[in-house]
């Protein structure tokens, strides 16, 4: 009878439970279902214009909707600066980003359960992928990808059977069609189409892109996203650490869509580092941008990029097809810079041409002021035939070393208008040791038209000394060089390679040559640096230009340079156009009613000129009191967050179809 009893009961379960599961998988999902096992971008059309991934969110939004990083950062000085920035609260305060988290923590505290939205769906990988479409980001067709897990299924069921749950009630519009549902939300003018694939949860605004999906897992991602070269190439096949974000974007789809000139940087523009800029790139030549970042111990990022050849002009073409360097070149021309170096340069260009590209990024009235010079020293009818033997005189390569201007100010010394600088020095590379001696001879020889003088404009400003080592340094004194009133240069050779270092402060130049010849620890050097190897040794094998930088060792030269840029800033914010006439009527109005400001002769002028001035000074004084405070904070803000970073790394190699880019950046968030 027991045994009877016990093959009932489990008679009984089994059918239940066959029942049951049955009737589960017919109006829900399956629970035996498989996972999708390829990369979510296997589902995503191979034509899309942008692409955006990041695996294991749920880590980096910890708990939800909090990015893990905040604490650490909220710790150093830096992000209590950012957190407590104008910019941020304004930022906060217009995406309503505390509204907003607090409507989701007071949602989550009415679930029934505890529960981690990430947890649920797009935790563990999540993607977005579309097309631009329109001028304005609302057009663009986008799709959402993200894997979720049975609760995500089970929401998306309920979905699908919307008579159910009464959800017409709450708000929401949907429509259902076997596997996939489409909702229009009150506050929303598109509606969103919903459907998965296995454990792939997408939501796009174009119903097409849920059907491509479907089509692309039948037939295991071929002709997707995932499939394709240039993820392969460019992302797939990055260096991978578990934790990097992926992206793509079709630049010249973005650029047709949002109507943009292609003209950045302006190359027309007044100022010369834009203008110079413009002439190096012109963002018109991108068509696509690829690449991955990575987190881990700092943040790295690696980019590709196509260019279209037709839209490179031909100094462009020219640069990019000069030949770089590799790694190892890096640390031999890193030998020459010390230790605590804030920034170092080093890149390869024709020389001649990057010169020419200079000259025409500056102002018209420099150049005309050079060509002057020009014809009274060399007898040529402008700079052209200069450049052409500077050209011929140095390599197409330089570097620049800058580092802080820590150097005692020695008595009798060159006069200078006080102004904090940073000490910088060009290396260049040469085979024309007498060709450098002539231009040298000519500026010796006509120091008035290169503006050197000595402490008084009557006396010589050019002087030589001799190091230990027996190299001659020449020091040029001019009052228009910034800070250290005077650049010096000097001559050498390492491995039968002769050199040429040009500074604005001859002090520096014993410094490097030491740091060259000697090294060690009296004497470190920036290629025996940690931080420095570390950073080179992880980048490109090689590149066109390569820049390192430790802000941390740049601060105070930053400090005192960020108060006079105030000062300036607030100066240049004043309307003189306006202000001088208002304050010049008022002090007329005060002291010579009877004149007419409009018919002033030249003696009403000239003491009009003598009235106003502490007038005109005043008003500069107080606005320079009201502005300054919070235009130096605002300086001293991104200093502080420049200081988090210890070093940092910028590689670039180009090709007239290509542009291939490394950046790296080591964090120290200490307190």
């Amino acid at each position: 009878m027991k045994r009877r009893l016990l093959k009932l009961l489990l008679i009984t379960i089994v059918v239940v439970a066959f029942t049951g599961y049955f009737a589960f998988s017919t109006f829900f999902f399956s629970p035996t279902e498989a996972d999708y096992r390829a990369d979510v971008s296997t589902l995503i059309p191979r034509d899309v214009d942008f692409y955006l991934s990041k695996a294991d969110l749920d880590e980096d939004l910890d708990p939800f909707p909090i990015p893990a990083f905040v604490d650490e950062l909220e710790a150093t000085r830096g992000g209590k600066a950012f957190f407590a920035s104008p910019e941020w609260q304004g930022w906060r305060a217009d995406l309503g980003l505390a509204e907003l988290q607090g409507e989701i923590e007071r949602s989550l505290e009415q679930l029934p359960i505890e529960l981690e939205p990430l947890d649920v769906l797009g935790g563990r990988d999540i993607a977005v992928a579309g097309y631009f479409h329109g001028s304005e980001i609302q057009f663009f067709d986008w799709a959402v990808y993200a894997r979720g897990n049975w609760m995500a299924k089970l929401g998306l069921a309920a979905l699908l059977r919307p008579g159910w749950f009464d959800l017409a009630s709450q708000g929401l519009m949907v429509t259902a069609d076997e596997d996939r549902a489409s909702i229009t939300l009150p506050d929303l003018d598109r509606t969103l189409h919903v459907t998965r694939v296995r454990d792939v949860f997408i939501v796009a605004t174009d119903p097409a892109m849920l059907q491509a999906a479907f089509d692309l897992a039948a037939v295991k991602g071929e002709d997707s996203f995932g499939g394709s070269a240039r993820y392969y190439d460019h992302i797939q096949q990055r260096e991978r650490d578990g934790d990097e974000a992926e992206a793509f974007v079709d630049y010249r789809a973005l650029s047709e869509a949002m109507q943009y000139t292609g003209r950045w940087p302006d190359q027309a523009s007044q100022d010369f580092f834009p203008a110079f800029m413009g002439r190096l790139f012109q963002s018109g030549a991108l068509r696509e941008l690829a690449g991955v970042v990575r987190f881990a111990t700092g943040v790295t990022l690696e980019a590709h990029g196509e260019l279209s050849s037709e839209l490179v002009s031909s100094y462009q073409k020219q640069l990019y097809r000069q030949r770089g360097f590799e790694r190892n070149r890096v640390f031999e021309v890193a030998s020459f810079a010390p230790s605590d170096t804030a920034l170092f340069a080093y890149f390869h260009a024709p020389f001649g041409s990057t010169l020419r590209q200079v000259l025409e990024s500056t102002e018209i009235a420099a150049r005309d002021n050079l060509d002057d010079v020009v014809r009274e020293v060399w007898g040529h009818p402008d700079s052209r035939p200069l450049i052409d033997e500077i050209d011929r005189t140095f390599h197409d390569r330089a570097a620049l070393i800058l580092r802080a201007n820590d150097y005692e100010d020695a008595a009798g010394g060159p006069p200078n208008d006080g102004q904090e600088v940073f000490a910088w020095a060009f290396v260049l590379w040469s085979e024309g040791k007498d060709r450098i001696a002539e231009i040298r001879k000519k500026i010796v020889d006509n120091q008035g038209y290169f503006g050197i003088q000595g402490a008084t404009p009557a006396e010589p400003g050019v002087f030589t000394n001799e190091t230990p080592g027996g190299q001659e340094i020449y020091e040029y004194w001019s009052p228009f060089i910034p800070g250290t009133g005077h650049f010096a240069s000097v001559m050498d050779s390492d491995q039968g390679e002769l050199f040429f270092i040009l500074s604005n402060e001859h002090r520096m130049l014993g410094q490097i040559l030491k740091t060259k010849i000697e090294g060690g620890a009296r004497h470190p050097r920036l290629s025996e640096n940690p931080r420095f190897e570390a950073l080179v040794s992880s980048g490109m094998p090689g590149a066109s230009l390569m820049v390192y930088a430790n802000p941390k060792v740049a601060g105070k030269t930053l400090r005192e340079i960020a108060d006079r840029a105030a000062e300036a800033e607030a100066d240049m914010a004043i309307d003189w156009k306006f202000m001088r006439e208002k304050i010049d009527r008022d002090v007329l109005n005060q002291n010579f009613p009877d004149w007419n400001y409009e018919t002033l002769s030249e003696e009403e002028f000239q003491q009009l000129e003598l009235l106003a001035k502490p007038a005109r000074d005043q008003y500069a004084a107080d606005v320079r009191e009201s502005a300054v405070p919070q235009l130096r904070a605002g300086y001293e803000r991104s200093i502080l967050y420049a200081e988090e970073v210890s070093g940092a790394l910028l590689e670039i190699d180009f090709d007239p179809k290509k542009v291939d880019v490394f950046v790296r950046l080591l964090m120290d968030l200490k307190p």
